[in-house]
């Protein structure tokens, strides 16, 4: 009997049920089997990424650069952010190459939509390239260093129709503290992560909607670490008047999988909901869609 590593053990583990999935459900699985492969490092990030879906890394000073075809670049600092450098990559892939917050199915030219918890705006990018210059994205991140790298993507890519926003929405207009954690993607006003924290400036989804003049808002995604039922709560008028797709991360907090659905269906009592994950592997989201939208599909 041949040994197996503790490493290869965990490899297999990983990438044996992506491939049962691939077999049985090419167009979903086959991207998401070679996507379990991928390992946290750089080079082999990088190495494998281009490989398969064509992506490029490009590591200057203390930024990631990450080239996504058919959608453009991304960008992390790698100092500033304090996270492994291939998060970027295997982030772009998630949103890019798996849909993770199933933007693709909904959004079409000339749309609004809101990015609630940018971060680096690998999400942003994404929906600005599925509305295209008559659209409009909505790029809400309140902690400055992910802020900056959002920034520098929009820069890189030309993008015009993406307005960034530094700051938080939550359920009232004031302040709010956040826990930082050492992953970029982590920082949290609900989850403690240490002693370092940061005050940021809070508005809510009604007032963002009226400041920026927005007329249809017609997707919001929102990935806050947990804060997802304040950004809710502040976005009830809007919800209810524009009625969009709404994509939520569910998996910060267990009581979430029954909290979001809930909240949602108060506001809108006809949406559809579903609360699992866009492919095997990924995080889960609630996904809540309008009925006259229920049956739409790209």
């Amino acid at each position: 009997m041949v040994g197996v590593s503790g490493r290869t053990a965990g490899y297999l583990t990983r990438v044996v049920p992506w491939c049962g999935r691939a077999l049985r459900n090419p167009a979903v699985g086959a991207h998401a089997a070679l996507y379990a492969a991928v390992p946290q490092s750089l080079w082999l990030t990088s190495t494998v990424l281009r490989r398969l879906f064509g992506v490029r890394i490009l590591a200057i000073d203390d930024a990631l650069d990450v080239f996504m075809p058919g959608v453009g670049w991304l960008t992390q600092g790698v100092e500033a952010g304090g996270a492994p450098a291939w998060q970027a990559a295997r982030m772009a892939v998630e949103a890019v190459v798996l849909d993770s917050y199933e933007a693709a199915a909904f959004l079409q030219p000339g749309m609004i939509a809101a990015d609630i918890g940018a971060n680096i705006g690998t999400f942003s990018v994404l929906a600005s390239r599925l509305v295209g210059p008559r659209g409009r994205i909505l790029a809400v991140e309140p902690v400055h260093s992910n802020y900056h790298s959002l920034c520098r993507a929009l820069h890189l890519n030309a993008l015009s129709n993406v307005t960034p926003l530094e700051l938080a929405l939550g359920h009232q207009v004031g302040t709010v503290r956040l826990s930082l954690s050492p992953d970029p993607s982590g920082h949290s006003a609900v989850l403690p992560h240490g002693e370092r924290f940061l005050e940021v400036p809070m508005t809510t989804l009604d007032n963002l909607c009226v400041q920026e003049d927005v007329g249809r808002l017609d997707f919001v995604k929102i990935d806050v670490e947990g804060f997802e039922p304040e950004v809710l709560r502040g976005g009830r008028e809007s919800i209810v008047r524009f009625r969009p797709v709404i994509s939520a991360a569910a998996y910060h907090l267990p009581e979430h999988r029954e909290l979001l659905p809930a909240m949602i269906h108060e506001m809108v009592p006809d949406y559809e909901i579903r609360v699992a994950a866009a492919a095997p592997g990924l995080e889960v989201h609630c996904l809540a869609v309008p009925r006259e939208r229920a049956s739409y599909r790209r």
